[in-house]
């Protein structure tokens, strides 16, 4: 009952304020500029102005008379470059997902941020510290775990919806549909890896209680920037003790990075660790996200004594 009123509350605050709308469109924005700019990549427009180029690239290292003829030869081909309808074409619809969703790290960016926003905001405003007993706060933090998933949900269907709307209304259409079971093994594992950054960087909000701390480095995470250097790191320690190899595959950053070519290629990147791509995929998110939970869940039933 205790959670039920505190996620209603978190509701009625996210619904009636600006910040989900805002997050929401702005996510939208960046997705439909990307989309834009691969419309413009693979347009006459951008074929002309690279053929350009290239063609003053090379008059800079000719003599004069050269030049003319260079030019000459430009001047009577004269038949400019269209749109290459060839590189309108995705592999498939996760493959697009991978693209914009998943690689650039937007999708859990946006929903980090939130969730981040919301929690300094408990400390900020005095609310957390208002509750004086463990079982209110353990209340406020399954809440917000509730919520959170919430988040992904939203933010992932939105991010969805303008890249099914916006890439054919750019001319873009796909080579195959993915296979259904494959689709939605697909959308769960990226559901559940954009829930276990989000989660981390909740864990980051409870430790700091600072919404610039805990938004600074819920980037790092989100956008994997943490995980490549702590996979950098492990693989250079893997050269002394062997072991740690096998540990770096099961970092969430390596399961992100499975996803990155759409279902198709998750499915044929072969075995991992002993366990098809999906399943070790699946595994190393999982074991992450309830830690990530677990912790945060401890972080955040901590007394606010500040």
């Amino acid at each position: 009952m205790a959670v039920r009123r505190m996620l209603a509350s978190d509701l009625y605050r996210l619904v009636r304020g600006r910040m989900l709308w805002g997050f929401l469109a702005a996510l939208a924005l960046v997705l439909a500029a990307a989309i834009a700019f691969f419309w413009w990549g693979t347009s006459g427009q951008f074929a002309d102005a690279a053929r350009s180029q290239a063609a003053q690239e090379q008059v800079v290292g000719l003599s004069s008379s050269d030049e003319g003829t260079l030019l000459g030869v430009g001047a009577s081909t004269g038949s400019p470059y269209h749109e290459d309808d060839a590189a309108r074409v995705m592999q498939s619809h996760t493959y697009a997902y991978a693209g914009l969703l998943i690689s650039g790290g937007f999708l859990p960016l946006f929903v980090s941020i939130v969730a981040v926003v919301l929690s300094c905001e408990d400390y900020e405003t005095g609310f957390a510290k208002s509750l004086s007993c463990a079982g209110p706060r353990l209340a406020r933090m399954g809440a917000r775990l509730v919520l959170v998933t919430a988040l992904v949900l939203a933010f992932y269907a939105v991010g969805v919806a303008v890249c099914e709307l916006g890439l054919p209304l750019a001319g873009f259409t796909y080579a195959s549909a993915d296979e259904p079971l494959r689709y939605l093994a697909y959308t769960g594992l990226a559901l559940l890896s954009t829930l276990c950054y989000a989660l981390l960087s909740l864990l980051v909000a409870e430790l700091t209680r600072s919404k610039v701390a805990g938004i600074a480095l819920a980037s790092l995470v989100s956008t994997g920037m943490l995980g490549s250097a702590l996979s950098a790191v492990l693989a250079q320690a893997s050269l002394a003790v062997p072991a740690l190899a096998d540990a770096l595959t099961w970092l969430p950053s390596y399961a992100l990075r499975l996803l990155t070519g759409g279902a198709d290629a998750l499915f044929a990147a072969g075995e991992v660790a002993g366990l098809p791509a999906p399943e070790h995929a699946a595994l190393a998110l999982a074991a992450a996200t309830l830690a990530a939970g677990a912790l945060a869940l401890v972080a955040g039933a901590r007394r606010d004594v500040a």
